[in-house]
């Protein structure tokens, strides 16, 4: 709710899902907000074209999570390959060698020069095989992270319950979808690209990413005529997508098991969420109020309410410490602003209970 609210407010959703999540990363509870999130979103989706919307909240911690623990895989999988292709198309990013050898990637013939645009287009066309297959080979070898596989069980556990035939559709939206393949069409927004990709070099990497997405909901190519020949490449890789999907959802652990302890967060970065949450908190209250009053109750929003009075305080003690120039102190002001933060975002047991003694009243 506070984060709907805060975005209905004015505030980028990305921003604040990202203070969000890192708020409950100081409290350790990273997966417990995202548990809580999918419980809530399959109980309310009406239909199946409702779950899981693309503007949904748990969509957007979803990607503020991947950011935090996916990163390492994405490097191991899609790294080389898309260094490849930077490399190719005249991207200077210091690639080390060359998997393609040509410049141009255009597939669509009617982009392309008319004198030799049939040529061109199936050099093209098995270049476009060539980097799909290196780059789904790595996916499908490389150990899934078990940061990231807690939550792909949790969803096919929770959807199958409801919606038995979506399963596999509803673990590749968030895979690939809204992971894999948002890293290949934005590398420099995952640190895989220190620069924007090229006209050229983004071309390519849209076709990559829509020959993926169609691999893992398992679409042959039909309107977009100029793809229809990679629908050999679905076809020969379907089976081996599906086998794949179907063991990133197993029990089996895959690697190294991590825990939320030990994902990397500088102290200051969870600090400075915590200030930047309670001085937006507190901007934004008389939007907040009139949101999260229905949508909370009256006697949870006043508890609310509080706890941002304690933090004003908390935020000004913080400010004159500083001032004195005194680390432990304001170490300790932080502790007590973690604290109160607690109170304002509670564990999801907390509200399980807090919902459960509302229904029985």
């Amino acid at each position: 709710p506070v984060l709907q609210a805060l975005t209905k407010a004015g505030l980028a959703r990305d921003e604040v899902s990202a203070a969000i999540l890192y708020v409950y990363y100081y409290t350790n509870q990273c997966r417990s907000i995202l548990d809580y999130g999918v419980q809530k979103e399959i109980v309310q989706a009406a239909e199946e074209s409702t779950l899981f919307r693309e503007d949904s909240p748990l969509a957007a911690l979803w990607q503020s999570y991947v950011r935090l623990v996916g990163l390492p895989y994405l490097w191991d999988t899609c790294a080389e390959t898309l260094y490849d292709i930077a490399e190719v198309s005249g991207d200077a990013l210091d690639a080390s060698s060359s998997m393609l050898q040509a410049r141009s990637f255009e597939v669509d013939k009617s982009r392309l020069n008319k004198a030799n645009a049939e040529d061109e287009y199936f050099i093209n066309i098995l270049h476009l095989k060539l980097a799909a297959q290196c780059l789904f080979n790595k996916i499908r070898s490389a150990p899934f992270p078990s940061e990231l596989k807690w939550f792909v069980v949790l969803i096919r556990n929770v959807t199958q319950d409801r919606f038995s035939d979506l399963t596999n559709g509803v673990v590749a939206n968030f895979v690939f979808l809204r992971f894999i393949c948002l890293a290949i069409t934005t590398p420099n927004a995952f640190g895989i690209y220190k620069q924007q990709p090229s006209v050229e070099t983004l071309r390519f990497l849209v076709l990559l990413s829509k020959v993926l997405q169609n691999l893992a909901f398992g679409i042959e190519f039909e309107k977009e005529g100029y793809m229809t020949e990679m629908n050999d490449f679905i076809t020969q890789n379907r089976e081996y997508m599906n086998t794949w999907l179907e063991r990133i959802c197993s029990d089996e652990e895959e690697g190294r098991e991590e825990d939320e302890s030990k994902i990397v967060a500088r102290e200051e970065v969870k600090e400075n969420c915590l200030k930047w949450m309670y001085s937006e908190m507190w901007s934004h209250r008389q939007a907040l109020k009139r949101d999260l009053r229905k949508k909370l109750g009256e006697r949870e929003w006043q508890e609310m309410e509080r706890d941002l009075e304690r933090l004003k305080i908390l935020n000004e003690d913080e400010s004159s410490e500083s001032n004195m120039n005194t680390g432990a102190n304001s170490a300790n002001t932080s502790r007590r602003m973690g604290s109160s933060i607690d109170d304002m975002f509670p564990s999801t047991e907390e509200k399980d209970e807090e919902e459960e003694s509302s229904d029985e009243l």
